[in-house]
């Protein structure tokens, strides 16, 4: 919670930064704050506009999280530096409060780096491993005789968690011999495969 939030809660005497006295909002400690500025500027390097340091907190945000525009590193996107810069600076501001600590500029800076290196490297490698497994066909295979084929399925939706699960039984030419489809309530993915 910055100053300005805690002032109108009452639960400080102050609204003002500890660091250069303006008031203290969600987007002073994210973008305004004179040391903050200084970390984007360190980052960024001069690549951001005017416009950057003008806009409220309900564009600026989602402007920047859809941004393409390229950054000082090649193989990290325009976003993902952005949200990692947001994150370590909103880290370093809670751990001077409740530490009182100060992170130089420098050593978020070089945090911020390599944060979003490490995210662009596993989220490029998750990507490539999506499209190759979701472009792989597996087909049935029929059973050697007298055998049967019990094949089964579950899924479980992301945002709710209701899950439902299903099996096929076959016997080795193919031909259906019973079928099932239940719905299991809550469970996640996992759970529901197993």
């Amino acid at each position: 919670m910055k100053n300005l939030e805690r002032q109108r809660r009452c639960f400080g005497n102050s609204s003002t930064c500890p660091r250069c006295g303006a008031c203290e909002s969600v987007l002073h400690v994210l973008r305004d704050c004179s040391t903050v500025r200084n970390i984007w500027v360190v980052v960024f390097g001069r690549i951001l506009s005017v416009r950057f340091y003008t806009y409220n907190l309900d564009i600026w945000l989602p402007s920047n999280l859809r941004c393409s525009l390229p950054t000082r590193f090649s193989n990290i996107p325009w976003p993902i530096l952005f949200a990692s810069t947001c994150w370590q600076i909103w880290k370093s501001q809670n751990g001077s409060i409740f530490s009182r600590f100060d992170t130089p500029v420098d050593n978020t800076a070089s945090r911020v780096i390599t944060w979003s290196r490490h995210y662009s490297i596993v989220s490029t490698a998750a990507h490539a491993q999506h499209t190759v497994h979701s472009a792989t066909a597996s087909r049935w295979s029929a059973p050697s005789p007298p055998w049967i084929c019990l094949n089964t399925d579950g899924s479980s939706c992301f945002r709710s968690n209701y899950a439902r699960a299903g099996g096929v039984i076959r016997d080795s030419n193919g031909a259906w011999i019973a079928g099932f489809d239940r719905g299991i309530d809550i469970a996640d993915a996992f759970t529901t495969e197993l």
